[in-house]
């Protein structure tokens, strides 16, 4: 487990902060603003910086990660 990593991007830089106890992800904020059900960031989110919080807890959620990125083929893998 970790409090908090920090990820440099070119000139952006990006944190990533855990909040909350627990093993899972419940949910995710970029820049105080909340991801709803994507577990992925675009390119340009991430360029941009800032802090992504991950909210954590005790039990997996079906929300986090139920928005499927746009690349991800319609029928699955």
């Amino acid at each position: 487990s970790f409090a908090s990593v920090v990820v440099h991007l070119g000139d952006a830089t990006l944190r990533v902060r855990r909040a909350g106890e627990g093993a899972y992800v419940q949910a995710a904020a970029l820049n105080a603003k909340p991801l709803g059900g994507r577990a992925w960031l675009w390119v340009s989110e991430a360029h941009a910086g800032g802090e992504l919080v991950l909210q954590m807890g005790a039990a997996p959620t079906a929300e986090w990660g139920s928005v499927l990125p746009p690349s991800f083929p319609p029928d699955g893998l």
